[in-house]
């Protein structure tokens, strides 16, 4: 009855004709030849719509059902995992198979999210969770991802209206639009993969691009569309006018949506576009969705083939590939083909035989998806325990004890007993891991020395930031006034991360005195301290290299049990600008380049001995003021005809089992170097020995004949770099890493601090404080000393000076660079000349 009503009102809202100007024959694009290879591909709808829209309740003498209810349901705990096993479901059946066609895809996302919902999601969860949903569909295909604000009234047109307009504002050229619900699961691939039989005698034309030019598809009438790019502005136009009032709620008879009880029904935009489309020279909407079918691509057992199908004598191709080959539909019975594709499915409930199956196919790959109805029970009973009525009327009151565990809650209360333990890295929603580190010591840019650390932690935990639903931050200059509020802000539940040994007993310090509110403190260590030992508030340690990992002391904390030890090496990091191929032409070697400062003496001494190396004569060269990206694309560019060839050693010459420089190593390897090194602890070599080449002889005055034939075959050396720079990419990669140490470490951890034990480790920081500072006022004392700083400082500065010559004037790091060169400029003065700079005028 609603659509016919809608159907006397359409002459009279939708233009001469019955529709809108834009489906007018004259309006119609012809058809481009040949056709662009890129689709529009809009997902409308509720997300995390879970599985609440067709739950039956009979507690008492009227069923209820959560179809009456289900404005309130979206954004249960469970929708997420179900709502992410949708969208793979969604990117390997629609997305994937068209890209292996050569055929790019543009991805836009018309939702509501879950803003304004209700109070137990809070903004932060719904961010994040909005954040997650592109990411599940890939940022490099999504276009458009504004949420739509909630608002009284609104209809499936809502959505589909502004996922349709957001597709025509793109500008871009396609050959075809996919319109699809975000809780639909399709159960075959819409394209075959290259090179695949698609028509023939034996093989039904059901393939999406064979006809995707002039016919459509369509899933349950109002539920899926496909249709030729060049109907979508006629579409768009049927969607605009609202099906309700926004003010009043009451049918506008304007549009094609008719509205109903729940919602609206689109059926009538199904009939008009059907009718544009045939007017215009195409086929028109076939009642059945496009697919592949294969022996290696069969549909799954429990999947329903289309529930009607077009009669002999449509002009669609599949109908006149029916009629060529003698399959005749039999009155009454539904057709049973196994070429027919897989009718696509709204997944709704999980209950009985069929939609076990449904869940079991969804939950591959997707562990954390629930497919019992019991635990959906509980979660609706949490959600609406504020609404009284229904809250008892469909049993809620026995299942109390479940409430709080299910909760989603913004932040986890802190255990019974404070400072008993805390929750390390764990892949669940609602907690904050922060990465510290100091930015700069005297003559130390630290920032940018331990980036490789920083940044590949950063990199692995975010890579599961999405899918978990915890958030990632890293915070510069520990200790400044940002940085402590960045802490302070931390609670229990929450992860912070110190990377760097300067500043680290402040760091243990300051966790001590959050021990009460249950923040997990972790240690990453970036110098080479084999018998080092966690101060009291750390819960876990990471080391860099391997070796230290394994002789790490591992001493029993207050509750008993051993401190948490993880080997997490810096991964891959891809520098800006690398990735693109530099031509067949090999690189050969150019200078020799030791990174590292030569204050030591020890160093000193090691760098001299190179010197008399016989290839290295004439050709060694010593930096410490490559920090910025400009400056390591000087010395490492990404394509060049001569490579600088990068030497490692270790602070003392004679110490081959120290523990290798993996924090240096993976700066250079990211860009693709080559690397001689002195030879390290066979621990750390084990990873590295296809990557670096380590030289028994690294200190003789000629080095190993192996050594010295690759470094004079520029073919062969091109060959070993880029075997090791893409080995080191896979092997290292910085999720890989921390999957490999257990990182996401989902048990309590026993926390370490008491009272007494912060006081210890207060008195350690302060006399570390008053050492630093006796030193400083040493190096100014002591002239010999203050001269090879002066010398450090001027060679730091001349370098820093050519940086900002080769940076853009609008280069962000610009400002912050300029800032230090004037710091070190000030530190080279000497106290006399400071002090009568600052004395005034006479």
């Amino acid at each position: 009855m609603a659509i016919w009503w809608c159907l006397l009102l359409l002459p009279a809202t939708l233009g001469e004709g019955g529709q809108p100007r834009e489906c007018q024959a004259s309006q119609i694009p012809a058809a481009a030849a040949p056709a662009p290879p890129r689709v529009a591909v809009v997902f409308r709808g509720e997300v995390f719509r879970g599985l609440n829209f067709d739950f039956h309740f009979s507690r008492d003498a009227a069923d209820r059902r959560t179809d009456a209810l289900r404005r309130k349901l979206p954004c249960l705990n469970s929708s997420y995992a179900l709502q992410r096993a949708l969208a793979r479901n969604q990117v390997r059946m629609l997305l994937e198979p068209l890209e292996a066609r050569g055929v790019a895809v543009d991805v836009f996302l018309a939702s509501y999210g879950c803003w304004d919902l209700v109070e137990d999601v809070s903004d932060d969860r719904a961010a994040a969770w909005w954040r997650d949903v592109r990411s599940w569909y890939g940022d490099h295909r999504v276009k458009f991802s504004e949420p739509v604000k909630r608002a009284k009234f609104q209809s499936q047109q809502t959505t589909i209206s502004r996922g349709l307009d957001a597709a025509l504002a793109a500008g871009e050229s396609y050959r075809s639009l996919i319109v699809w619900r975000f809780d639909v699961a399709a159960f075959a691939p819409i394209a075959g993969p290259p090179g695949a039989t698609l028509h023939g005698p034996d093989v039904a034309p059901t393939d999406f691009l064979l006809s995707d030019g002039d016919e459509g598809g369509l899933i349950n009438g109002d539920v899926g569309w496909t249709l030729p790019w060049r109907f979508a502005s006629c579409f768009a136009a049927m969607q605009r006018p609202p099906t309700f009032d926004l003010a009043s709620g009451a049918p506008t008879g304007k549009g094609c949506w008719a509205p109903g009880a729940e919602s609206a029904n689109g059926g009538q935009c199904t009939q008009l576009l059907d009718g544009v489309m045939r007017r215009s020279g195409a086929k028109g909407l076939r009642k059945n969705w496009p697919c592949f079918i294969d022996a290696d691509h069969p549909k799954p057992a429990f999947a329903l083939s289309a529930g009607s199908i077009d009669r002999r004598g449509s002009p669609f191709l599949l109908s006149r590939w029916m009629a060529d080959n003698g399959h005749v539909l039999e009155a009454g019975k539904p057709p049973r083909w196994p070429w027919l594709c897989p009718k696509p499915a709204i997944v709704q409930r999980f209950s009985g035989s069929r939609d076990g199956a449904l869940c079991a196919f969804l939950k591959a790959g997707e562990a954390d998806l629930h497919c019992d109805q019991a635990h959906l029970l509980r979660e609706i009973c949490v959600r609406l325990r504020g609404d009284a009525e229904n809250f008892a009327a469909i049993g809620c009151a026995g299942k109390a004890a479940a409430e709080d565990a299910l909760r989603p809650t913004r932040k986890q209360a802190a255990p019974a007993e404070p400072g008993s333990s805390s929750l390390g890295l764990r892949c669940a929603p609602g907690y904050r891991a922060a990465i510290f580190q100091v930015t700069d010591d005297k003559h130390y840019d630290l920032w940018s020395m331990y980036a490789a650390a920083r940044d590949s932690l950063a990199l692995g935990l975010r890579s599961r930031a999405r899918e978990c639903g915890y958030a990632v931050d890293v915070v510069p200059g520990y200790g400044s006034p940002a940085a402590t509020r960045a802490l302070d802000a931390l609670g229990y539940g929450d992860v912070a991360i110190f990377v760097g040994e300067a500043k680290e007993l402040q760091f243990a310090s300051d966790a001590c005195d959050r021990d009460a509110r249950g923040v997990h403190a972790i240690l990453y260590q970036t110098e080479p301290r084999p018998r080092f030992v966690a101060p009291p508030g750390i819960d876990e340690v990471w080391h860099y290299a391997k070796s230290l990992a394994a002789s790490a002391p591992r001493p029993p904390t207050a509750r008993g049990k051993p401190l948490i030890v993880r080997h997490a090496p810096p991964g891959f990091v891809r520098p800006p600008g690398f990735g693109a191929a530099c031509g067949a032409a090999a690189a050969s070697p150019g200078t020799f380049l030791w990174m590292g400062r030569l204050a030591l003496s020890e160093r000193r001494a090691c760098y001299a001995a190179l010197e008399r190396n016989e290839l290295l004569k004439g050709r060694l060269a010593q930096r410490y003021d490559v920090w910025t990206d400009a400056a390591w694309d000087a010395v490492a560019p990404p394509c060049a005809s001569r490579r600088n060839v990068f030497v490692n050693f270790h602070k003392r010459c004679d110490d081959d089992g120290a523990p290798l420089e993996v924090v240096r190593l993976a700066q250079l390897l990211s860009r693709g170097a080559v690397v001689v090194s002195q030879r390290a602890h066979a621990a750390d070599m084990e990873d590295y020995a296809d990557l670096v080449l380590f030289e028994p002889d690294f200190f003789a005055e000629a080095w190993s004949p192996r050594t010295a034939a690759l470094l004079g075959d520029a073919d062969a050396l091109e060959a070993f770099r880029a075997k090791a720079a893409a080995t080191f990419e896979a092997r290292f990669d910085p999720r890989a890493i921390l999957e490999r140490a257990g990182a996401w470490n989902a048990t309590a951890a026993p926390r370490t601090a008491t009272a007494a034990s912060c006081a210890s480790v207060k008195r350690a920081k302060e006399a570390a404080d008053a050492e630093r500072r006796r030193r400083r006022r040493d190096d100014v004392d002591d002239p010999d000393r203050r001269r090879g700083d002066l010398g450090s400082l001027a060679h730091k500065i001349e370098h820093l000076r050519g940086d900002l010559k080769r940076m853009a004037p609008g280069d962000p790091a610009r400002s912050r660079l300029e800032a230090r060169v004037a710091s070190l400029e000030e530190r080279r003065e000497t106290p006399e000349a400071r002090r009568r700079r600052r004395e005034p005028p006479p």
